[in-house]
């Protein structure tokens, strides 16, 4: 078998061939195609949704989760730790409960500025939610009293015992000027919950 060396004519016969097969070639389009799809995916392809999908069920979750979060923290049931200055009058028991207050000093916010005033179990019995207990208020002296109404706290710390307390309730709060927890003393620990 012989092989034709290519002449002219075989080369004119193969560019109209090609010319003529041209407009059956039809390529996709650039224009054509939005940028979730593939170039070779067709309007029915699900492909295209493959990671939009996941990222939108993820953002769904984390969105109710964070709203869950806040209504279960304000309902009580979250556990807040913090290390809290707790002043006590008199002999206070394990497994005993008390009435205790958190006031909230001018130009401060909770957790930070947390101190638990707990006065002896049914003796401060307040009808004010926001009055400063009287036990208290009898066992400091004036100045150091006027200086807890300027925010100093400094001037009573040695009246307090930093315990560990473990909060249940919203502990961040600033819709109040005194705030009320019935704690239970744990040993060296106390436990308490929000009141208001």
């Amino acid at each position: 078998m012989s092989v034709e060396p290519e002449t002219d004519d075989n080369a004119e016969q193969i560019a109209q061939e090609i010319h003529e097969n041209e407009e059956a070639v039809t390529l996709p389009s650039r224009e054509k195609v939005k940028w979730w799809q593939s170039p070779d995916s067709g309007p029915n392809d699900t492909r295209r949704w493959g990671c939009i999908f996941p990222l939108l069920i993820v953002g769904i979750v984390a969105y109710w989760g964070y709203l869950g979060y806040g209504w279960l923290d304000g309902e009580g049931w979250i556990e807040h730790n913090h290390d809290t200055p707790v002043w006590i009058k008199g002999e206070w028991l394990a497994g005993e409960y008390r009435l205790c207050r958190m006031p909230l000093s001018p130009n401060q916010s909770l957790p930070l500025s947390a101190h638990l005033l707990c006065g002896q179990s049914g003796v401060d019995t307040l009808k004010d939610e926001n009055a400063w207990p009287t036990d208290f208020v009898g066992s400091i002296s004036d100045h150091e009293f006027f200086m807890l109404m300027a925010g100093q706290w400094s001037d009573v710390e040695q009246h307090f015992h930093v315990l560990p307390v473990n909060y249940w309730g919203k502990i961040n709060r600033s819709n109040r000027t005194m705030f009320s927890w019935r704690c239970q003393r744990n040993g060296d620990s106390l436990t308490c919950k929000a009141l208001n």
